[in-house]
């Protein structure tokens, strides 16, 4: 299994929760507001998970696509959407899984998401579900979360979690604090 992974907090609780299924993290690096936070806190949360699933692979793929709208100005409150963001990641992680015999994508989308944004929206994953011809989940829609399976203690995913980026518009090495991402509720873990 693939999950599209930002090192943010729901794809983070997706890889814990996943743990034992996963066998690729695919960070997609784009030009945006917040990209070298996420890719840093992609790769430090890589290394703790490599350590509960040894075989877990970690790739990354650099992608030119418009990304403007990322940039609001600091502190602003607002959307920061990119037009077919999930698509584009959605296509490019099902040829990598054509290309490593991989049958399912997760991606996390969640329920809060599909207010201001098509593409985390059950009939955007079912579509692409078909399109692709791979199976392509969002369990946080699902509310299929967050079980932790025996192999991580609350303890440990809770490290975890405390190493996540999810802040759209960055100051500087600090979370602006009132992006949609940043305010956003959470999912508890069980």
């Amino acid at each position: 299994m693939i999950l599209l992974f930002s090192g943010g907090f729901d794809s983070t609780l997706l890889s814990l929760q996943y743990i034992n299924d996963l066998n690729v993290l695919l960070h997609l690096r784009y030009d945006h507001p917040s990209k070298d936070q996420e890719y840093a806190a992609s790769t430090r949360i890589y290394e703790q998970l490599k350590n509960i699933n040894p075989s877990l692979q970690f790739k990354v793929i650099d992608l030119s696509i418009n990304a403007e709208n990322m940039s609001i100005g600091t502190g602003e409150i607002g959307s920061r959407y990119v037009p077919n963001r999930n698509a584009i990641f959605l296509s490019i992680a099902s040829n990598f899984a054509a290309v490593q015999g991989i049958k399912k994508i997760i991606y996390g989308a969640a329920p809060a998401d599909q207010h201001e944004y098509f593409d985390c929206t059950p009939i955007f994953i079912d579509s692409m579900s078909r399109a692709l011809q791979i199976t392509i989940e969002a369990p946080l829609l699902k509310k299929e979360c967050c079980n932790l399976p025996a192999t991580i203690s609350k303890t440990t995913a809770k490290k975890i979690l405390n190493m996540v980026w999810s802040c759209y518009q960055a100051r500087g090495q600090e979370p602006c604090g009132i992006c949609n991402s940043c305010t956003q509720d959470r999912p508890v873990l069980y």
